[in-house]
């Protein structure tokens, strides 16, 4: 009967709100598997209510897991109080960073300042979503204000999958040089060496020759560039 099946849908939707995370997760699970479509709109103003973040997660996984989540609400949550639910803002909006000039681009990159580390981590981890010609711009922005955090780093680095060289060349095209950018540009210079990429050594080297012609890398910067190369 769909209407005894909507009201348990609804009753496991009130499920995801109890302090028992065993509950919450039961809850959670059963309304996907069950393609609860119509219990749709309580999901989406759950997510969206002062209630506890804890419920407000499960109604947005539950939303992403139905493919029903819309790109208008997470834009909305990128910018909530709660760190965990940015975070999984930017996990969630993946479902459309690969599109081009999809506007939620530039939504996620406005947490490239966020002040959670939760929350840029999994911007640097999502970075590697983003379609081939945003992806460059956008690692390059986040290395050049978080280069100083080796785990950000390493989940920024781990996305570009043969992105580097376009990285290095605008961290190097940079109007000034901080010692975090230049720490970026000497790890992004060991990965291309490291993974063999010919063409990729070749227009390195000329980068770093250039370091003579007006774009000079600090003296410690530009020897650690050398003995890498």
């Amino acid at each position: 009967d769909p209407f005894l099946r909507h009201g348990r849908d609804l009753e496991l939707v009130r499920m995801l709100a109890p302090p028992n995370g065993g509950q919450r997760d039961t809850a959670q699970r059963l309304l996907v598997e069950r393609h609860a479509h119509a219990v749709v709109p309580q999901l989406t103003r759950l997510a969206q209510t002062e209630g506890p973040a804890r419920t407000r997660l499960k109604a947005m996984w539950v939303l992403d897991g139905l493919n029903a989540i819309e790109p208008a609400l997470v834009t909305r949550l990128l910018s909530d109080p709660d760190r965990d639910i940015r975070a999984s803002a930017i996990r969630i909006a993946e479902r459309w960073l690969g599109m081009p000039n999809h506007p939620i681009q530039a939504a996620v990159l406005k947490r490239l300042d966020d002040p959670d580390w939760a929350v840029r981590y999994q911007l640097a981890a999502s970075i590697g979503a983003m379609a081939p010609g945003a992806r460059e711009p956008a690692a390059a922005a986040f290395l050049e204000r978080h280069a100083e955090d080796p785990i950000a780093m390493d989940a920024t680095l781990s996305g570009l999958r043969g992105s580097e060289p376009e990285v290095i060349d605008r961290l190097m095209h940079a109007a000034d040089h901080t010692p975090a950018r230049e720490d970026a540009i000497v790890m992004l210079s060991a990965l291309v060496i490291r993974g063999g990429q010919d063409a990729a050594i070749q227009t390195l080297l000329a980068r770093v020759a250039e370091t003579t012609q007006g774009m000079p890398l600090s003296p410690d910067r530009l020897l650690a560039c050398h003995r890498v190369l």
